[in-house]
């Protein structure tokens, strides 16, 4: 800290170095980011002359707008004005820890808008719609999460026009420079995955997931979000996307298939400890919601926990057990958040570095509003336990 450029900026406000000090006790991932980039000892000080304590005003201080003498000069001013934004909500967690949904969805909003300033800067908006899917489509949105995209070409665009568009976004967002990437970009969610077409019709789209979707599909796509691009295809595939995953799920076979698919997934984990693949654990509660929205034909957009409120208020799931998979959600996600913020590292398991481990607790309890436990690990195995048995009674043997 003692170096003049980052000596000038504690002078500006001293408050900063308190702050910077919480950071240094507390993540490894932001205090790595503050002595490399010695220029966001300025966020900090944004940070602490906002007290005032709302997350959304936090949020829209930072503009991703970017207009350079150039397209290539314009998506490094994105760069650095998303990377400054996403220190900030991360820094935000730690110096005022809050609901890690709300922490998700401020992730997810700086992701969007770097999606639509990526867009305007190769110029494809008139082009492309672009849909979200995954963690991006739930608005559950996180440090090192990849953007699962879907492409839909306009009807009055060229097929080799909107593949040279979509191919300049990817390479926009994902590719690596001295200002990093954004994030990572996958777009193999799309129709035949990918070896199928990096952009397709809503004909297409609809025709494909008629009379060749698999049943995961049908789950994966009740998480379609729009993003970006052509607005008014924006109600039609949505519209036609939902009815053809709706018909999917009510064919004979589906919820077989659906208990196989989570099988897979269960035998795939190669985490010891891990509270996301393995048998109870969040992907329990994701096919849990995905599930029963598709079989009730009554979708919604959200996280997991707006989605588990709708269940409940629709009467399509029991309040005892849909606090119980909220509660269990909140733990797995801030869990999650808690590991990337402070190893900047997407692991699925508590870190095995013991002051790690401790600080992923010591947050975590900070999140949700309660003392601070020695271990993490028992409540994250009580609640696997309490997650499987109600996957069993919604969906069938695992």
């Amino acid at each position: 800290m003692a170096g003049p450029e980052r000596y000038n900026v504690l002078l500006e406000d001293p408050g900063a170095m308190a702050s910077a000090i919480t950071l240094f006790e507390t993540s490894d991932y932001l205090s790595d980011s503050l002595v490399r980039q010695p220029q966001l000892l300025r966020t900090l000080n944004e940070l602490s002359r906002s007290r005032d304590g709302s997350s959304q005003q936090a949020s829209s201080r930072f503009s991703l707008r970017s207009s350079g003498r150039n397209p290539n000069e314009s998506v490094a001013m994105l760069r650095r004005k998303f990377h400054q934004a996403g220190f900030a909500v991360a820094a935000e967690d730690v110096l005022q820890p809050r609901s890690v949904f709300v922490s998700m969805k401020l992730n997810t909003q700086l992701a969007d808008e770097a999606v639509r300033a990526a867009l305007r800067i190769v110029q494809g908006e008139q082009g492309l719609a672009v849909f979200a899917l995954g963690r991006l489509g739930t608005e559950e949105f996180d440090l090192g999460s990849d953007a699962d995209l879907l492409f839909v070409r306009a009807p009055d665009v060229g097929e080799e026009e909107a593949r040279q568009d979509a191919e300049r976004l990817v390479h926009a967002l994902a590719a690596y420079t001295k200002e990093g990437p954004l994030f990572a970009v996958d777009a193999r969610l799309r129709p035949h995955g990918g070896e199928g077409e990096l952009v397709a019709t809503w004909p297409q789209l609809e025709r494909y997931l008629a009379e060749e979707a698999q049943p995961w599909e049908a789950l994966t796509y009740s998480k379609l979000r729009f993003v970006a691009g052509r607005q008014e295809m924006k109600p039609l595939v949505l519209a036609r996307a939902w009815h053809q995953i709706v018909e999917i799920a009510a064919r004979p076979g589906f919820r077989l298939a659906v208990q196989e698919m989570r099988t897979r997934l269960e035998k795939s984990n190669r985490y010891p400890g891990s509270f996301k693949l393995a048998a109870g654990g969040f992907y329990d509660i994701d096919f849990i919601t995905s599930y029963m929205t598709l079989t009730q034909a009554d979708l919604t957009a959200g996280n997991t926990e707006e989605k588990l409120r709708h269940l409940r208020d629709a009467g399509l799931m029991s309040q005892a057990n849909a606090e119980r998979m909220r509660q269990a959600a909140l733990l797995y996600r801030t869990a999650d958040h808690a590991i990337r913020l402070v190893t900047g590292r997407v692991r699925p398991e508590l870190p095995a570095i013991e002051h790690q481990r401790q600080a992923v607790g010591n947050m975590v309890a900070k999140m949700l509003g309660r003392p601070e436990a020695d271990d993490l690990q028992p409540e994250l195995q009580r609640t696997q336990v309490d997650v499987r048995e109600i996957f069993r009674k919604i969906v069938g043997p695992a």
